[in-house]
């Protein structure tokens, strides 16, 4: 071997050396700040501990092993979240921009299977109102990427563990994150470019009676998909009435698919708001029973416009458009029977301008159309404006033709009457707000008798049928409309549609009677 190859392998050899040293010493550095940093750094309600953390410093990459987090309580030791994972990976950590730019970049950061366990009865507010970011932070941080890989989310309401929300297959990524001291002091302590989610299923109790749930959920580029959703009550129809002191409404919503479009959302001078351009509810079918035999509940109802106005966060939502929807309202009055039903099918609806901010147009629209019974044509023209203070409404239904006896599913049962004869049109236009309201009806009829059933709901009462249809005009005016002009005020226990059944109900004996009654 010549004097000059030894000079080279030795030059080789040494520097292999050289390097190797410079990767064990950067190796251990770096090991020792990331240890460091999440021992000293976290706030002090933070608590986590992992098996191994193992660093690839040609790659860039950590990574942790059987990572466990828990979060308490600042006045105690009670822990209401946990988070448990397999892998934790911080990808390409950027030297360059660490030691140049002073500023830590990380390419991706990957949660494998985590399970995130949140106890809500756990959870006490702070006496210490000062507000603390939840870590020391000398140096930005930029991340490229953040993925929740097959995630479980599992929040519990109380000492029994009642599930409140539990998804699972879960996988979340969020890109362009940026972390800075000032953006921890804010709500929202990241900002961030992009977002996708999606899950296999999801449950939701979103009270003490109904529960929601859905098969599936995508949310990319700001549009949100759930599909065969249902909404339902947890008790049966009977065992409702029996656990309620005063009426609440039986559901059984099911809904093919729901799609959210333009989703933006955040805080705005530290208020939260959430915006959507379009929301489609895709074959809904909602089934409504109440029990009218239970105790009205005497708490004051909103009208709509109020509802809106009084949501503690800015709502904003271009357009809602229902697709060929079923509605079937169920209503008992009587022991003996379990209630009349009115249907409206093949049922769309377009919904302009939720808005309860004071930016932009604030008056809601709404345009319904449907069949009612079996084949009625049926519209509604809505409006009202969310920031009125009065509450003002416009309500305007037109009916078609409608034989009489369709309605007597629900007459028969709840009323004890038989209707016989045609509705050829009913038009109906209603103007009020909270305390009153002026409504006008137009209805075309011809044949129109009632028979009064007796109390089995079986036999016609001869005597008071009699006596009732000396009162009811048997056709409509010149073979034209009769029309009615009433003034009505709502019951304020009462929903807005009981307002408007009010008004209807009044033009309609207006009408029928000629104000004979």
């Amino acid at each position: 071997m010549t004097k000059k190859t030894r000079y080279s392998l030795l030059t080789v050899l040494t520097v292999s050396i050289l390097i190797l040293a410079a990767v064990y010493w950067v190796n251990n550095s770096i090991k020792n700040k990331v240890e460091h940093f999440i021992n000293n750094r976290l706030t002090e309600t933070i608590v986590q501990s992992y098996d191994d953390l193992s660093l690839n410093v040609l790659e860039g990459t950590l990574t942790f092993s059987n990572v466990s987090v828990a979060i308490k309580n600042k006045d105690s030791e009670v822990i209401h979240t946990q988070v448990n994972l397999n892998k934790l990976v911080i990808t390409d950590i950027s030297y360059w921009q660490y030691l140049v730019h002073n500023t830590i970049h990380i390419d991706h950061i990957s949660l494998k299977n985590p399970t995130i366990r949140y106890k809500e009865n756990l959870l006490k507010a702070s006496k210490d109102t000062t507000k603390k970011p939840m870590l020391t932070l000398f140096k930005p941080i930029e991340i490229d990427e953040i993925s929740i890989e097959n995630a479980t989310l599992q929040i519990t309401e109380d000492e029994q563990n009642t599930i409140k929300l539990y998804t699972e297959n879960a996988s979340v990524a969020v890109k362009g994150i940026s972390i800075t001291s000032e953006t921890l002091l804010k709500r929202l302590p990241v900002t961030f470019e992009s977002y996708e989610a999606e899950a296999d299923s999801i449950f939701v109790k979103m009270n003490a009676f109904e529960n929601l749930s859905a098969n599936n959920f995508v949310l990319k580029n700001k549009k949100a998909t759930l599909t065969d959703i249902i909404l339902k009550t947890k008790y049966s129809k009977t065992k409702l009435s029996e656990v309620i002191q005063n009426e609440r409404d039986y559901y059984d919503v099911q809904l093919k698919t729901l799609t959210v479009d333009g989703i933006d959302f955040g805080f705005k001078n530290r208020k939260f708001f959430a915006k959507s351009t379009a929301i489609t509810l895709d074959t809904p079918s909602a089934l409504i029973f109440r029990d009218k035999l239970v105790a009205d509940d005497p708490t004051h109802k909103k009208l709509y416009s109020r509802a809106l106005r009084e949501v503690p966060f800015d709502l904003s939502i271009d357009a809602v458009k229902i697709k060929n929807g079923t509605i079937t309202y169920q209503e008992r009055t009587k022991k003996n029977n379990l209630g009349g039903t009115l249907l409206f099918k093949s049922l769309d609806a377009d919904i302009k301008n939720i808005n309860n901010t004071s930016e932009g147009n604030s008056t809601t629209t709404i345009a319904i159309k449907a069949l009612f019974m079996k084949d009625t044509p049926f519209t509604v023209d809505w409006s009202f404006d969310i920031q009125d203070v009065s509450d003002h409404f416009t309500f305007k239904t037109s009916i078609g033709a409608l034989e009489a006896s369709d309605l007597n599913p629900f007459t028969e049962a709840n009323l004890r009457v038989r209707l016989t004869g045609k509705v050829l049109k009913t038009y109906v236009t209603i103007d009020g707000n909270r305390n009153a309201s002026h409504s006008d009806m137009k209805i075309n009829y011809n044949d129109f008798k009632i028979a009064i059933l007796n109390k089995s709901g079986r036999e016609k009462n001869k005597l008071l049928s009699t006596i009732a249809n000396l009162f009811v005009s048997k056709n409509s005016k010149n073979e034209g409309y009769s029309e009615s002009a009433i003034t009505a005020t709502p019951d304020k226990t009462k929903s807005f549609f009981n307002y408007i059944w009010v008004n209807i109900m009044a033009g309609l004996t207006e009408s029928l009677t000629g104000g004979g009654l």
